[in-house]
């Protein structure tokens, strides 16, 4: 299969392997690589393969038994007697199973990852306990000790369990000095400009009850500004109608024009009812305090009263499916919370009150984010010094 013994003073090459279009996350694995370690990509054959799951026969297949059907099992089998590129050591695979008898590691968000983020979950657990117990899976890297709980909560790991560890996610610093304006408190808040990316995004990412709670303090402060980054659905419009003081940016902006949104800002927030991927950590690069919902791994990236606040969460919000596995995306999970929790609003608002008032406490905060991600667990340097060992351990081991 090309895949060779190392020699670990030699480079070790690595293929990234994906079952689509690499997630955007992933590109901060391929452009800051570990020194001594070379990526290889196949996007071409990832792309094809993603195609052929989704040709019009294969749906007609998944929606007749999609109760049972997980694709990204299929593509696993699909993809068991590929080729993989010559010289390679080692196969990365991005949140799936690999059945071909090469040493492999993989990552996940959670432990649904592996069976496409969805509840057909159960019906695979024996198939999924029996590939990462094989000894061609070397190590299990969950991105957050939330998501290392999913899998010791939801699996057998004790064929396993030594191999699981906790790889946090990662930004790169940014090279610029905060410069601190006087005229106004900036509040950030960004989502996604594409309404067809995920459904009712503005809703889930707490777009909502971050506006009731601006409007309750609006009105205390002279110079205050909410900007929000976001496509806003036309139901929601109305609530941001008439207010001279938040500012609504519903477009695609260029890449300067868009770091510029965060080096202005003096507060950015994150009140959703799901995980930010890396819109906190990238908040962080910029030295910004941090408001965050206290919902799965937020509390791992913002350190309650030490570089943000966490908000309280919504009382109805189903967030869980079972054992700690987030319920994101049902329409269970939508209906939950679709009233507004005013115990949730109020306490943003207080959160936001706290740091509009205190310019020390901004920048104490912000200069902490911007620590972590520097030198801390979330930093490029942590992260590559981990995989570094995790790649040269299993391109060795037997």
């Amino acid at each position: 299969m090309g895949i060779l013994e190392v020699d670990v003073m030699k480079n070790i090459k690595v293929y990234l392997e994906s079952q689509g279009i690499l997630h955007s996350l992933y590109r901060n694995i391929l452009n800051y690589p570990p020194n001594g370690v070379e990526y290889i990509t196949d996007l071409e054959f990832d792309k094809k393969l993603k195609e052929s799951v989704e040709k019009p026969y294969v749906k007609i297949i998944s929606n007749v038994a999609k109760r049972i059907i997980s694709t990204s099992v299929i593509k696993s089998y699909i993809a068991r007697k590929k080729n993989i590129p010559k010289d390679v050591q080692l196969t990365y695979a991005a949140e799936h199973i690999v059945l071909r008898k090469e040493p492999w590691i993989v990552d996940l968000e959670m432990v649904t990852s592996l069976t496409g983020h969805d509840r057909k979950f159960p019906l695979y657990k024996r198939f999924i306990e029996k590939n990462l117990a094989s000894k061609y899976c070397k190590k299990i890297m969950p991105w957050s000790e939330a998501a290392k709980e999913t899998l010791l909560k939801n699996l057998n790991c004790q064929r396993f369990e030594h191999k699981i560890e906790v790889v946090n996610l990662a930004v790169p610093p940014k090279k610029f000095t905060k410069r601190f304006k006087n005229d106004k408190v900036r509040i950030l808040f960004v989502g996604t400009c594409n309404p067809l990316l995920i459904k009712d995004s503005f809703r889930l990412k707490g777009g909502i009850e971050l506006v009731h709670a601006f409007k309750k303090i609006e009105n205390k402060y002279k110079d205050i500004e909410l900007i929000i980054r976001s496509y806003i659905p036309d139901k929601y419009k109305k609530l941001v109608t008439g207010s001279r003081n938040i500012k609504v940016i519903d477009k695609v902006l260029p890449q300067k024009e868009y770091d510029n949104l965060f080096r202005t800002a003096d507060i950015f927030i994150y009140p959703g009812h799901s995980v930010p991927g890396l819109a906190i950590l990238d908040a962080m690069s910029y030295e910004l305090p941090i408001i965050a919902t206290d919902i799965w791994g937020n509390k791992e990236m913002v350190q309650d009263g030490v570089n943000g606040f966490l908000n309280k969460k919504a009382k109805n919000a189903k967030y869980f499916v079972f054992n700690g596995v987030p319920d994101w995306g049902t329409k269970r999970f939508y209906r939950s919370y679709k009233k507004i929790d005013k115990e949730m609003v109020n306490d943003i608002a207080k959160k936001m009150m706290s740091l509009i008032e205190s310019p020390k406490l901004r920048r104490k905060m912000g200069k902490e984010s911007r620590k972590i991600i520097e030198k801390g667990k979330y930093s490029i340097k942590e992260r590559n010094k981990k995989l570094k060992r995790i790649y040269e351990e299993a391109a060795k081991s037997k």
